[in-house]
């Protein structure tokens, strides 16, 4: 079986490529200099030219401020490259499997969210995911939507990830690392994201899923858990409120995996376990 997966170089790309390399022909496409795209013939050519069974689709513009600073840009990286995907690998009947996120929601609910909840997101960011959904389910029939919440990983770009650079400020001294009590999630690793897509995309049970990890915390208890699993003096990480940003966020959605577990026997560990696992590549 023939995979493509797109945005090798970051967080989640990259642990989809390492899991379905030891089984799968995986054709990883790293950036732009590999294929543009937001550029339909760019996509085509290229889809037409490898002949996936399967295009995994990860790569995406995240930054929630850049989102809202640059709306036009976004809704081309976001929106219109996952229209380009959708139609390109129906018209060779290619399965596709699109990652979406928990910013399709707003935060509004006292419980977890499931697949069949009302969609409002309250950005840019979470705008141009939910309309990326909808192109999917438009020209793609053979296609899988993945939600994901707050990920964590130890692949990808140092520079971005937020255990690597709270790891970084801890080992100089800091203190007073402040992270919000109001923003709650179910923080997700990406080896375990990428182990359900395996499950899942090789079967013809398409739609939209949740998938993330067991249990919830907010980013201050979330920094932490992982400041003192490290070794470090945990009260260096010092509570505070969602402040005032470009973009809105939503301040609570934990994604139910209840439908996972149904549809595919998928049973998500504890984010704690998940990190406890992940905090291995950091030593």
């Amino acid at each position: 079986m023939k995979i493509i997966v797109d945005g090798v170089n970051g967080l989640l790309g990259s642990d989809i490529y390492e899991v379905l390399k030891r089984n799968y022909d995986v054709i990883p496409i790293y950036g732009q200099k590999d294929v543009d795209l937001t550029d339909y013939k760019a996509v085509k050519q290229f889809v037409q030219k490898n002949k996936p069974d399967i295009f995994i689709h990860c790569a995406g513009l995240k930054d929630v401020d850049v989102a809202q600073k640059d709306p036009l840009t976004t809704y081309n990286i976001n929106t219109l490259a996952t229209r380009n995907i959708a139609v390109t690998t129906a018209a060779i009947k290619s399965k596709m499997v699109h990652i979406s996120s928990a910013a399709v929601f707003d935060g509004s609910l006292d419980r977890p969210y499931c697949e069949f909840d009302i969609t409002n997101p309250v950005n840019i960011y979470g705008h141009s995911k939910y309309l990326a959904e909808n192109e999917v389910k438009i020209y793609n029939n053979h296609s899988f939507i993945i939600r994901v919440p707050l990920l964590f990983g130890h692949n990808g770009r140092k520079e971005t990830n937020p255990i690597y650079k709270m790891k970084k400020r801890l080992e100089n001294g800091e203190s007073d690392l402040l992270y919000t009590t109001d923003q709650i999630s179910n923080p997700t690793y990406t080896v375990d994201v990428a182990k359900a897509i395996e499950i899942i995309m090789i079967t013809d049970a398409y739609g939209t899923y949740n998938v993330g990890n067991s249990g919830e915390a907010s980013r201050y208890d979330y920094f932490k858990y992982i400041a003192e699993k490290m070794g470090f003096d945990g009260t260096r990480i010092k509570p505070t409120l969602m402040g005032v940003k470009l973009a809105p966020r939503e301040k609570k959605v934990v994604l139910d995996t209840s439908l996972i577990k149904k549809a595919f026997n998928i049973e998500m560990r504890s984010w704690q376990d998940a990190m406890e696992e992940c905090l291995n590549y950091f030593e």
